[in-house]
């Protein structure tokens, strides 16, 4: 059956035109039944025409109150009998007289990541922090609007855009508006067919709650407001492990059930996790064999052997590695981004405060690594940089110590494909966290 959808605006309609496009091509199995304005002179109303769709210009009334204007606007909508309403640029803040009847059906697009930049002009005051040498990317989110919160609703996708130091203000406008129409549709698309893929697993919409299958269990992700609560049962509705926190998104809801999952098979049955471990290596180590190092391989195999035997040779693994520093030169690409080059790739540090850097490598193979923690100044930052280089690139190491560890499971993890099993990012973390508390 195919969809109703009533999309709001306020303005240009580039969004909108997105859907009607995606419509009219039956990549949506929807239908947009009606296009509502507040302001009469916004473009999209028509794209609307053009596309022969019903539009309406909503103005607000003299001296109406906003749940006043909501209250009408919502039996305006409710008489369209939509499945979902679309916020496409729609710049009024909406009230429980509107969003209290379509729970779970009123979906925002915003172009900044979960929790950055909230509200108007997004993208500018992402661009802005980023002249300050405060962020290196922004982004956008779709999200569903439970309550009166101003774009901090469920996410239901997100998307990353990264800041190029060429950019301006309108080149980077164009690019993120370019990608978000693309995920815009795909989320609409998930929500009509009652599924979205989030990260490594598909969710689907049962009423106020999303469900995703793995293993023999299933994940459950409840809407509780503006966050969702989760857990895990099992094929008979057993409660296997409740999440003692709330999660922002889907995402953050994924990330602990695949850990608590791993978890658990770590403690039910001895065996199968070793099997399962040993062939989340072999996976790894087949899809990245082309992309890095020998070296990593190497480290794989070392891992995969202790694995087999459960043992640990702490003289092996903390092996020091003899290191010959590579000595950089630094260009200041503003007052507090500092860019170096080597001949494996670029290193970039940036001044969060006086005692806060962070840093990250852009490598010739195409791996970047950020470091896990901020360094007080920027000569515990370079030396960061200096070791980082050293693990990436020097062909005469074989130790399995802890530091490589790490950077052979995360590099493992940036560069495994979207569409290998699920658990296998999660049993890494896992393994990494497992040697972390084993080694002193």
């Amino acid at each position: 059956m195919t969809a109703r959808l009533v999309v709001l605006i306020s303005g240009n309609g580039s969004n909108l035109q997105a859907i009607l496009d995606a419509c009219s091509s039956r990549e949506l199995n929807a239908q947009v039944v009606s296009v509502i304005s507040n302001k009469a002179d916004a473009y999209g109303l028509v794209r609307a025409k053009n596309a022969g769709v019903e539009v309406i210009h909503f103005p607000k009334l003299e001296n109406e109150s906003r749940n006043e204007y909501d209250a009408r606007l919502a039996e305006l909508v409710a008489a369209k009998q939509s499945d979902y309403v679309v916020l496409a640029g729609w710049m009024r803040l909406l009230t429980s007289s509107f969003l209290n009847q379509f729970p779970n059906r009123v979906i925002n697009l915003h172009p900044a990541l979960p929790g950055t930049f909230p509200g108007t002009h997004a993208i500018e005051r992402a661009f802005e922090a980023y002249q300050r040498g405060e962020i290196i990317q922004t982004g956008f989110m779709v999200h569903l609007v439970p309550d009166e919160g101003v774009d901090n609703g469920p996410v239901l996708a997100t998307e990353i855009v990264p800041i190029d130091k060429d950019d301006t203000l309108e080149t980077l406008e164009t690019r993120v508006h370019e990608t978000e129409h693309k995920l815009l549709v795909s989320t609409i698309k998930a929500l009509l067919e009652n599924s979205i893929m989030v990260g490594k697993l598909t969710w689907k919409l049962q009423g106020d709650s999303f469900y995703a299958k793995v293993l023999d269990c299933q994940a459950i992700a409840r809407n509780a407001g503006s966050r969702f609560i989760a857990s895990i049962v099992d094929n008979s509705g057993i409660i296997l492990q409740n999440a003692h926190e709330e999660f922002d998104d889907i995402e953050a809801v994924e990330n602990w059930v695949l850990f608590t999952l791993v978890d658990m098979e770590q403690s039910d049955s001895t065996d199968i996790a070793k099997q399962r471990m040993l062939t989340t290596l072999d996976k790894a180590a087949e899809s990245i064999r082309e992309h890095v190092h020998g070296s990593h391989i190497e480290r794989l195999s070392r891992i995969r052997n202790w694995v087999i035997d459960r043992h640990i040779d702490i003289e092996v693994l903390l092996t020091p590695k003899k290191e010959t520093l590579q000595t950089l030169e630094w260009d200041e690409i503003n007052s507090k981004t500092f860019s170096a080059s080597t001949p494996h790739g670029k290193a970039v540090i940036l001044e969060k405060g006086v005692t806060a850097h962070e840093t990250w490598i852009e490598h010739n193979s195409g791996v970047k690594l950020k470091s896990f923690e901020t360094f007080i100044d920027f000569l515990d930052a370079e030396n960061w940089v200096q070791k980082a280089l050293n693990h990436l690139d020097d062909p005469s190491v074989n130790e399995v110590n802890l530091d490589s560890i790490n950077f052979t499971l995360e590099i493992c993890q940036r560069l495994l494909p979207h569409n290998i099993d699920p658990l296998i990012n999660a049993r890494l973390e896992y393994l990494e966290a497992l040697l972390g508390e084993i080694l002193p």
